[in-house]
């Protein structure tokens, strides 16, 4: 069987199994931080089950090994086996998600981690129906089949899955964040590489060569003690990276802190000027105005410049706090300008939008005004193009962001258009949505079909520099 039934061993399998449960609470507990951009946090909570559940099954090991509940061995068995492969395929949904493929076939995808258990399970419950007396004799190869066919791969890709996060953060100056994510990644590799293809050795390739027992002629201890070693190592790592979850929402808060006093500043400052500079000027004007009917002829004309160069600082002096008191666009403020936008497209029109805003109050990241005008006439000149050539019955616009970018997708049902011709065309509308996407800094792609056309525009976001 896969377990061991010396007593000594049971420690082990209990802070295996208190580790990997530890970082599943944890993870959990992390699904509150709504407004982070982090994409670590959107699926966390399938790190979490998986954590929790193979804790359980650890637990449920160190029973086997002290062997308590001897008249319960061969259920306990299989209980181990069926929480171990639930716990793993949570794991590999979690690689799958964080990955965030969007190919042709990421739907099929992500599927696979419920499509690989249901498999596993339909076979499991099958033989136990048939050969439930006889488990022993065919239960420790199907166990290895499940560490080479759900746990082996489910390692690598919640691995990739974190580096790849750890690239990504890295690009945003968290470099301290990024070495933690790249050694959770690797602690991964490592852990998926001894739970699952180090397995007992058994007279099939390749656990007849990479077996438990080679790993204890190599290095003189169970693999049980490195699993357990590198579970702790991924608890305490996990426990390091999710600290900037906090961090994130307190740096978003002073962020948002520093920029509603700036505007409450600038709302002073032209209350000031309109109640103190420009009262005193427009009282000036009215005792110019009172000399004028006082005055001589001769000295009328100079009395007339001065009242008109009053009403031009006045002038000039509004023009001032228009300019001071006007806070810039928010990447929050947006939405609003947009929903007025599509209003008068369904009145002037007749057009049917769907809109899909996505994008978090606050972030990690910013854009400047300039690039949000940009992403503004960006749509308005999308759906001019649907109206004018499209001839479609439905538009969907989605604004949605992520740790990198904001993204603009307009899509439409429309006749669609040659593509080989977006480069090349004198046309107006595509012309100055390119041309509109390049100052903003984005990457423009364009699919169009008889079934329609889907622009998008991936523009990044303006970072901080930071050191965490």
């Amino acid at each position: 069987m896969d377990f061991i039934s010396n007593k000594a061993y049971a420690p082990l399998y209990f802070i295996y199994g208190l580790s990997f449960f530890v970082m599943g609470i944890l993870a959990l507990n992390q699904q509150g931080h709504r407004v982070s951009n982090f994409a670590l946090i959107k699926y966390i909570k399938y790190l979490g089950y998986f954590g929790i559940i193979h804790g359980v099954s650890e637990w449920v090991s160190m029973l086997l090994a002290t062997q308590i509940f001897n008249q319960y061995m061969s259920e306990l068995y299989i209980f181990k086996m069926f929480l171990k492969a639930l716990s793993l395929s949570f794991l590999m949904n979690f690689g799958i998600s964080l990955l965030e493929y969007e190919g042709k076939m990421s739907k099929f995808v992500k599927k696979i981690p419920v499509l690989l258990f249901i498999s596993w399970a339909t076979g499991f419950f099958i033989l136990i129906m048939i050969f439930k007396t006889s488990y022993h004799t065919w239960s420790p190869i199907y166990n290895i089949m499940s560490r080479y066919f759900i746990g082996l791969p489910a390692g690598i890709l919640a691995a990739s899955a974190l580096y790849k996060c750890g690239k990504s953060i890295n690009d945003l100056h968290f470099k301290g964040v990024s070495i933690k994510y790249r050694a959770l990644a690797l602690s991964f590799l490592i852990y998926s590489i001894l739970s699952g293809a180090i397995v007992n050795k058994v007279n099939f390739f390749p656990a007849n060569i990479l077996n438990k027992e080679l790993f204890f002629n190599l290095f003189g201890f169970p693999v049980e003690a490195a699993r357990t070693i590198l579970a702790i190592l991924i608890t305490f790592l996990f426990t390091k990276i999710i600290e900037i979850f906090s961090w994130e929402m307190e740096e978003q808060i002073l962020r948002l802190s520093i920029q509603q006093g700036m505007e409450q500043e600038r709302a002073r400052m032209g209350r000031e000027l309109h109640d103190c500079i420009i009262q005193d000027l427009f009282a000036t004007g009215i005792q110019v105005e009172n000399l004028m009917d006082e005055v001589d002829p001769q000295k009328l004309d100079n009395l007339i410049n001065i009242k008109s160069n009053i009403n031009v600082i006045i002038g000039e002096v509004r023009d001032f706090i228009g300019n001071v008191s006007t806070k810039e666009i928010e990447i929050n403020q947006l939405r609003g300008y947009l929903l007025e936008l599509f209003d008068n497209f369904r009145t002037n029109c007749c057009l049917n939008i769907d809109f899909s805003y996505n994008v978090t109050a606050l972030s990690l990241g910013y854009l400047s005004s300039e690039k949000l005008t940009q992403i503004y006439y960006i749509v308005q000149e999308a759906l001019s193009n649907v109206v004018k050539h499209a001839s479609a019955t439905k538009v969907k616009v989605e604004i949605k962001s992520n740790i990198n970018s904001v993204m603009v997708v307009v899509t439409d049902n429309g006749k669609g258009f040659n593509t080989k011709k977006i480069y090349t065309t004198k046309g107006y509308g595509l012309r100055s949505i390119r041309e509109r996407a390049a100052v903003a800094g984005g990457i423009l792609n364009i699919e169009s079909s008889d079934n329609g056309t889907n622009i998008s525009i991936s523009i990044p976001w303006e970072v901080y520099e930071n050191e965490c």
